[in-house]
C-alpha cells in the first residue's frame, strides 16, 4: 500500500532528496497512515490520507480532525502537531508521536507508575468535561443522543448476537428491544459534555514522557461518564478488576476536584448504564471488524464480556441484558474458543 501523496511532493515539504513510506496498520479506521522517513534527518513524521467526505472537508478547512485539533490545543491538550496540510492529495502531515500506545506501555510499569499514566489520562477528560461549544468545530452539532445510542445497540445485535441461534426467538427480541429501549433512554436524561469518543488505550500514546491524544476527529457531546468508563474499562489492557477499580474511584475524584460536584453525581449514578451500553456496542465492532479482515478483534468479546460481568451487579433496571444475556454470551463465547 502506497499513500495517495507523491514521493516528490514530501520531498520538496520536508527539503529532502528522498522519503521512505511504511504504511501503519489501519485499526479500526478508514483513514490510511503512512510513517515518513525522510532521508536528510533522523525526525519522522505521520502522513494521514483521507477521502470521501472527509476529502471534501479538508479543501474547505472544516474537516473535524483540524477544528477539534484546534479545541483541544487550545485547552493544552496534548495532541499531534501539523506540519502541512496536503490539500491537493487529501492529506495532512503531522507530528509523528511513535508506536508505544498506552496499552503497549503499562506492560512494563510498576502499580504505581501505572497509576500515574492514568492520572495524567484522567486530567485530560477533566479538561474534555470543561470545554464550551464553539462556531467552527463539528462536535456540538452532534452527539449521543438516544437515535445513536439505539442504532449502536442494534448494531451490536446484527453484527454479533445475531450469530447465535438460540438468540433469535421472539422472546429474546422482545426482551432485548425493549431493555435497550430503556438503557437508552436513561442515559440520553443526563447532560452533556464534549466526549472523544473512543479515548481508550490505543489512542492513548506515550511520548516525550507523557500521554498524547490521537483519533479526536468523532468528538460530540455525550455523558460525563463516557470517557472514563472507556479508559478504565478498556479490554485492550490486561489489567486486574481491583487495579481498574481503584484507577477509576481515583480518577474520579480528580475529575470531582477539577469540576463542580453535579458532574461526580452524573458519573456515579450513570457509569455503570454507560458502560453496558459502550461495551456492547463495541463488541458489536469487534465482530465487524473480524470480518471485515481488519485483525482478529474476536480475541476481545470475551474479556469485555468477562468485565461487563463483574462490573454490573445483578438486579439493575436491565435485567434480560446483565443477568441473562451477558452471562449467556460469555459461556457461548469461550465454547467457541476452546
Amino acid at each position: 500500500m502506497t499513500p495517495k501523496t507523491p514521493p516528490e511532493i514530501l520531498c520538496k515539504i520536508l527539503h529532502c532528496e528522498s522519503v521512505e513510506c511504511i504504511a501503519l496498520t489501519e485499526d479500526g479506521s478508514n483513514r490510511q497512515y503512512f510513517r515518513i522517513l525522510p532521508s536528510n534527518t533522523p525526525n519522522s513524521y505521520i502522513l494521514m490520507q483521507v477521502e470521501g467526505q472527509d476529502a471534501l472537508d479538508l479543501k474547505a478547512g472544516t474537516y473535524s480532525w483540524l477544528t477539534i485539533g484546534g479545541v483541544l490545543e487550545r485547552e493544552e491538550i496534548f495532541v499531534p502537531q501539523i506540519h502541512s496540510l496536503l490539500k491537493d492529495s487529501d492529506a495532512i502531515l503531522i507530528e509523528d508521536f511513535g508506536d508505544t500506545t498506552l496499552d503497549l506501555k503499562v506492560t512494563n510499569l510498576n502499580n504505581e507508575e501505572i497509576h500515574n499514566l492514568y492520572s495524567n489520562a484522567a486530567e485530560t477528560i477533566s479538561k474534555f468535561l470543561s470545554i464550551q461549544p464553539d462556531l467552527v468545530s463539528s462536535w456540538p452539532k452532534r452527539g449521543f443522543d438516544y437515535a445513536l445510542l439505539h442504532r449502536e445497540l442494534e448494531f451490536f445485535k446484527s453484527q454479533f448476537l445475531d450469530s447465535f441461534p438460540e438468540f433469535q426467538t421472539q422472546r429474546e427480541s422482545t426482551h432485548f428491544s425493549k431493555e435497550i429501549d430503556s438503557l437508552c433512554r436513561y442515559i440520553g436524561k443526563f447532560p452533556q459534555y464534549f466526549t472523544h469518543r473512543d479515548f481508550h488505550s490505543r489512542n492513548l500514546m506515550y511520548f516525550q514522557k507523557k500521554l498524547g491524544v490521537i483519533d479526536f476527529q468523532d468528538a460530540r457531546w455525550g455523558p460525563a461518564a463516557y470517557d472514563l468508563c472507556s479508559l478504565c474499562f478498556d479490554p485492550y489492557v490486561p489489567l486486574e478488576l481491583g487495579a481498574r477499580t481503584y484507577i477509576f474511584s481515583k480518577a474520579l475524584s480528580l475529575i470531582a476536584e477539577e469540576n463542580i460536584r453535579k458532574i461526580r453525581d452524573e458519573i456515579e449514578e450513570s457509569w455503570q448504564a454507560v458502560c453496558l451500553q459502550r461495551f456492547l456496542k463495541a463488541i458489536g465492532s469487534f465482530a465487524f471488524l473480524t470480518r471485515k479482515g481488519k485483525r482478529d478483534y474476536r480475541i476481545y468479546i470475551a474479556p469485555t464480556l468477562t468485565l461487563l460481568k463483574d462490573i454490573l451487579p445483578p438486579n439493575t433496571q436491565w435485567p434480560y441484558l446483565v443477568d441473562e444475556l451477558i452471562p449467556r454470551l460469555l459461556k457461548l463465547s469461550n465454547e467457541k474458543a476452546a
